[in-house]
């Protein structure tokens, strides 16, 4: 008999509130551009500013995890997401997108490193448990991106006004699902811990901060340029569609959703290290496909970079996290996941300027030497985290 466990129902809800983002994950950039007006580097800036607001945020977000409980902190933001997505889709004014987007920024600086305490806190197999939200999350993108592809043939005010509300219930839906879900206790020593505990601790951790630093990089010059690079490289670079770049996303998240599963069993024989090595020098071949499509504009050259981009995807997204998870103590849980997540947060500060800056330029071959050769330096600096690993931190969990 099936039975819907804290972490099936957590999962579900992840899954669920997916579909919404998958709405305007592509379109960020296109829909300031082309519906608001804003020039592509002013765009990109804007979305920097998203991680700005979210690196300030942190700090207070593993705090208040730790000691409040990562499901109270979760629910919060939930609700200010529902607010703050949906009011972007209807900011006209240079000021008011960056009032939505700050409110954005903070519901998914919060969300984020709450999620993750939670989805560790609920299953010991983390591995699995963060493969499956990967795989999960990446079918509700995949779910919402072809439906943001039915909508978005002609880019209207009106049909990205559907988009942001449709991701603004999304956050209602998940907070919904997960409201009257019940975290695990925790024991009167971890509480006192949790108080006593500080962020000079966790500096502390010389492994984690490595890792941090292979992270940085490797989501600056990876994932950061999904929004943003490869965005603005294929619609004004190789003059596609936004409607190709949605199917181009569909095909990167349901390939994650069908194969996540089968990669999480063929890693658990891999070192850790070898395994981030692998998935950042696949973003870097995926980069110099991106490049090819402008010299053969074809939204099957997209498909195929983003597919290529989904193998490291699966490599990195069981890996990173649990590593990261296994070296937290777990009255300080919160403040790990929260430094983590601002290694995504830093490089969105960087990544879509950046890429903002050069494809707004007309640099796009610029910009292409720039994303695969960060990538393979973050590649480098994965390899050579087997020198400080232990070998139980090498294996984690993969090997039970």
């Amino acid at each position: 008999m099936f039975t819907i466990t804290p972490i099936r129902r957590l999962i579900g809800a992840i899954a669920l509130s997916a579909i919404g983002n998958g709405l305007v994950l592509p379109f960020f950039v296109v829909y300031l551009h082309s519906v608001r007006g804003f020039s592509i580097s002013h765009a990109g800036l804007l979305l920097s500013w998203m991680g700005v607001s979210q690196i300030l945020f942190s700090p207070f977000v593993g705090t208040a995890v730790d000691k409040f409980g990562a499901l109270v902190v979760l629910r919060i933001s939930l609700l200010i997401g529902a607010f703050g997505f949906t009011l972007l889709g209807f900011a006209h004014t240079s000021w008011q997108v960056l009032g939505a987007v700050t409110i954005c920024a903070i519901s998914q600086g919060t969300m984020w490193p709450a999620q993750g305490s939670l989805l560790a806190q609920l299953s010991p197999d983390r591995e699995r448990s963060f493969g499956l939200q990967f795989a999960f999350l990446n079918l509700g993108i995949g779910i919402g991106g072809v439906i943001a592809a039915l909508i978005i043939s002609v880019p209207t005010e009106r049909a990205f006004h559907i988009l942001y509300i449709g991701d603004g219930i999304s956050f209602l839906v998940y907070l919904l699902l997960v409201f009257k879900l019940k975290a695990p206790e925790r024991s009167d020593e971890e509480k006192s811990n949790s108080d006593s505990g500080s962020w000079r601790q966790v500096f502390q951790d010389k492994r984690l901060l490595r890792i941090w630093i292979v992270a940085f990089i490797a989501i600056l010059f990876g994932y950061s340029q999904l929004e943003a690079g490869f965005a603005s490289y294929s619609t004004y670079i190789a003059h596609l569609s936004p409607g190709n770049l949605a199917w181009a996303y569909a095909a990167n998240t349901f390939m994650i959703a069908l194969m996540q599963m089968k990669f999480v069993k063929w890693v658990r024989r891999w070192r850790r290290s070898r395994a981030l090595m692998s998935a950042t020098a696949l973003w870097a071949l995926s980069w110099l496909v991106v490049g090819g499509a402008a010299w053969w504009p074809s939204v099957l050259v997209l498909i195929l970079a983003q597919l290529i981009f989904a193998v490291g995807e699966m490599i990195w997204s069981p890996v990173a996290p649990a590593l990261v998870n296994d070296l937290a103590p777990e009255e300080m849980r919160g403040r790990y996941n929260a430094l983590f997540s601002g290694a995504w947060q830093s490089a969105l500060i960087l990544g879509p300027g950046m890429a903002g800056l050069l494809i707004g330029a007309g640099q796009g071959f610029s910009w292409v030497v720039v994303v695969v050769a960060g990538s393979l330096f973050a590649s480098l600096l994965a390899f050579r985290l087997q020198a400080i690993l232990t070998p139980s931190q090498e294996r984690g969990r993969m090997t039970e």
